[in-house]
């Protein structure tokens, strides 16, 4: 996931030819892993809530929730 938040924050200035300026590009993650025998919900809401984490600690985070 933090590969991939970088490689978003890159497009920023790759766009510059195209928009004019370089326009910053942010994005945030929350990420966990499924764990045997749990429903797909938990799985799912234990991921929206690192997400929300995510988000409230500011810009450009990726957060990891065991």
């Amino acid at each position: 996931a933090e590969r991939v938040r970088q490689r978003i924050a890159a497009l920023g200035p790759a766009l510059e030819p195209v928009l004019g300026r370089v326009h910053p590009i942010s994005a945030s993650f929350g990420w966990t892993l499924y764990r045997s025998g749990e429903d797909f919900s938990e799985t799912l809401t234990r991921a929206d809530n690192a997400l929300l984490d995510a988000k409230s600690a500011g810009r450009d985070r990726t957060i990891f929730v065991e």
